[in-house]
């Protein structure tokens, strides 16, 4: 991925007025309704103590530069750039009230259910963002520095879904629509990406390696798509953009 100077390891971050960086959780986090999540459920491995390829992080690649105990500068730069993107796509959309980092070990009380290190979650409630440390490691360790940007961009489509009208699923067969337009928008903020010379067609591979951790099993009762279902909606995003994205639940509001 290419970056700016600011993409480094920076040490521990924590949340600005913009809400453009993770905030670690603490007991008493606001608590609404039943969360939007990224059903991946990552093999349980130790984590490297440091990067399996030790090297300097550079404006051009940050794959393998950063180690377990650094999770958070992963979450801070996928925020800040997913959050950049959609500010140039929607200058008038409100953004998050927080993004949530949920470290190792830990759970909390969020949004109605319990959060783990390897949930990854939108609280429509109330509008905020859930990362998980360990999630996000499997991401950035499996899959790339792109793939935590693209899962962070996947919920953060969730609340454009939202402040644009688009009624939350009740059923499974009304997720898996609302999930794959969301996944359309996430593909959307990519392609803006590409526009600004961030996203690389390097991470376009990330992409492809990302899809398969985060896709839903053939069933009656999956909420998500499908691989095929998957693939076939970010890179529709990625090529015609956000406006393209309304045609995935038929009826709702435009969304770009």
């Amino acid at each position: 991925m290419a970056v700016g100077a600011q993409a480094t390891q920076t040490g521990q971050a924590t949340q600005t007025g913009q809400a453009t960086q993770a905030r670690e959780a603490t007991p008493g986090t606001p608590a609404a309704i039943v969360p939007a999540v990224v059903p991946a459920a990552p093999r349980q491995r130790t984590p490297a103590a440091k990067p399996r390829n030790p090297k300097p992080c550079t404006n051009r690649d940050l794959s393998g530069c950063y180690a377990f105990h650094q999770t958070k500068d992963v979450a801070d730069y996928s925020i800040r750039y997913t959050a950049r993107a959609v500010a140039t796509m929607y200058p008038r959309l409100a953004r998050p009230t927080a993004f949530w980092y949920i470290p190792a070990g830990r759970a909390y009380r969020w949004c109605g259910t319990t959060m783990t290190d390897v949930s990854f979650g939108y609280c429509f409630g109330d509008r905020s963002i859930a990362l998980g440390q360990r999630q996000l490691w499997e991401f950035y360790d499996r899959a790339g520095d792109a793939a935590p940007l693209v899962g962070v961009a996947h919920e953060y489509a969730h609340h454009i879904q939202l402040l644009k009208g688009v009624r939350p699923p009740r059923t499974a067969a009304q997720s898996v629509r609302f999930e794959n337009q969301a996944d359309c928008l996430a593909g959307a903020i990519v392609r803006q990406l590409r526009r600004e010379n961030i996203f690389t067609d390097q991470d376009l591979r990330d992409v492809d390696e990302l899809i398969p951790l985060i896709a839903s099993a053939e069933g009656r009762d999956r909420d998500h798509g499908t691989l095929d279902e998957r693939v076939q909606a970010i890179y529709h995003g990625i090529r015609y953009g956000a406006r393209s994205c309304t045609r995935y639940v038929p009826g709702g509001p435009r969304v770009g």
